[in-house]
């Protein structure tokens, strides 16, 4: 992860959603400058949290063409047969040069062939699988992290700490902090909104709570 990658995605993140975060810390004590650092420091350690999260270099359109590279490995093994005359011709194409297989093998059989594409068929489905197995999952660790700092860094430019009022209506919290950052989350582009997904607004001032219960010293 590089920083200026997460300047990036911090540039890109809806100038109206900055302000209303700015004008929270303002109006819980910070003056404009405060408020500005406090908030340009959240927003980075957030997206910096999302990058870590993301799998590397793999968005929606990296996923789906693997998929498609899958159903077709698998598709040509199934329809492969060693008295198959294509068959015989795919194997004239193989690279002697190691460009394909780690060793020569213009000399590979078909089984050997329908083999080794049922093998990488199964590999790119399993990985994909367990990509899209996590996206589901809570994410506990990253949860923590952000409440722990955002509540650090809050009451070093405000002198307080976040309020943790619920609204009388369906419950939730009414503070910024808790309703933008989930709202950036998943505003950031594929893959990186994958951590939106736990880092909901109940969950944020559930953590919040947690953290300032053991942490009141502070």
């Amino acid at each position: 992860m590089s920083s200026s990658e997460a300047d990036q995605l911090v540039g890109k993140i809806d100038s109206a959603l900055i302000q209303r975060l700015e004008e929270q810390c303002i109006e819980d004590g910070a003056n404009q400058q405060r408020a500005k650092s406090c908030v340009s420091s959240i927003l980075h350690f957030v997206v910096k949290q999302a990058i870590q999260l993301a799998p590397p270099y793999l968005n929606a359109q990296d996923l789906n063409a693997l998929r498609k590279l899958a159903n077709s490995l698998s598709k040509s093994a199934s329809l492969m047969d060693e008295s198959s005359t294509s068959s015989r011709e795919f194997l004239g194409l193989i690279s002697p040069s190691r460009q394909i297989f780690r060793e020569d093998r213009t000399n590979i059989s078909v089984a050997q062939l329908i083999s080794y594409l049922s093998d990488f068929a199964e590999a790119i489905t399993t990985e994909l699988q367990q990509i899209e197995s996590k996206r589901g999952r809570p994410v506990p660790v990253q949860l923590e992290s952000i409440s722990e700092f955002a509540a650090k860094k809050w009451i070093e430019a405000t002198g307080q700490w976040p309020a943790r009022t619920k609204s009388v209506d369906d419950g939730g919290p009414i503070h910024e902090l808790f309703i933008c950052i989930p709202i950036v989350l998943d505003q950031l582009p594929d893959p990186y909104c994958g951590l939106a997904i736990g880092v909901t607004e109940r969950a944020l001032l559930d953590a919040m709570g947690r953290f300032l219960k053991t942490n009141t010293n502070i």
